[in-house]
C-alpha cells in the first residue's frame, strides 16, 4: 500500500493512471487490490512467468502481460510498481530507454 500512496501523492488521483504491476505475488495481488480501490483505470501484470501473471489478473478481473511485451508495456504505462522475489534486477536500461523514448514528453513513475 506504501507504494500505491507514494504514486497518489506523485500523481494526484490515480482513476485515470495505466498502472503496470511487475510481479505475480501476494504482494502484486495486494498492490492490484489497493489501486483497484483508487479506481485505477487501467491495472495490467507482468511476470517472468505468465502462468502466475494471468491468474492473478483471471482472478482480480485484470489484464495480464506478456513479458515478451515488457518495453510495450513500459510504453503506456504511467506507473510501474514492482514487487518480485527476483534476487536481482528484472528490468533493465535496455528495457526502460526503449520505453522513454516511445513516450515523448509523456513521464513514467517507477
Amino acid at each position: 500500500h506504501a507504494a500505491v500512496l507514494l504514486a497518489e501523492r506523485e500523481l494526484g488521483d490515480l482513476h485515470d493512471v495505466q498502472a503496470l504491476i511487475v510481479g505475480a505475488g501476494e504482494m502484486a495481488g495486494l498492490m492490484a487490490q489497493a489501486l483497484q480501490a483508487r479506481d485505477t483505470r487501467l491495472i495490467r501484470i507482468i511476470s517472468r512467468t505468465g502462468t502466475h501473471a494471468g491468474k492473478l489478473a483471471k482472478r482480480l478481473g485484470l489484464e495480464a502481460v506478456d513479458w515478451s511485451r515488457l518495453v510495450e508495456a513500459l510504453v503506456e504505462a504511467d506507473v510501474v510498481l514492482a514487487t518480485t522475489r527476483a534476487p536481482h534486477p528484472v528490468i533493465h536500461k535496455h528495457d526502460i530507454l526503449p520505453a522513454l523514448s516511445g513516450r515523448g514528453d509523456k513521464p513514467m513513475l517507477l
